[in-house]
């Protein structure tokens, strides 16, 4: 399931980041599953994305260019009743979009 997740987050990196102001995650984020950390390319893409363990609720992640990171951010997973979300919360001068 976890996999599965990941794999969800891959495929929003590779899209625009809107930044609530308010994370959904925080206290209540999963552990992190170290078995998530890793490189990982989107199918049918060339975007690659490194993949590791910031703290034990966090992940950290960078897009691959030229072997130099870039684009880099953290992810902490949420179960909220039976789904999965991502607080994906990229580094930088992001403006939040909405409350």
């Amino acid at each position: 399931m976890l996999r599965f997740i990941a794999a969800a987050l891959l495929l929003g990196l590779c899209g625009c980041s809107v930044v609530a102001l308010h994370p959904l995650a925080g206290d209540s984020a999963a552990p992190a599953d170290r078995s998530l950390a890793g490189l990982w390319k989107v199918v049918e893409e060339t975007d690659l994305y490194r993949i590791t363990q910031a703290d034990e609720k966090t992940f950290k992640y960078c897009e691959l260019k030229d072997d130099k990171a870039t684009d880099c951010g953290s992810v902490q997973l949420v179960e909220l009743g039976k789904q999965w979300y991502a607080d994906i919360i990229p580094d930088g001068s992001i403006v939040p979009l909405h409350t």
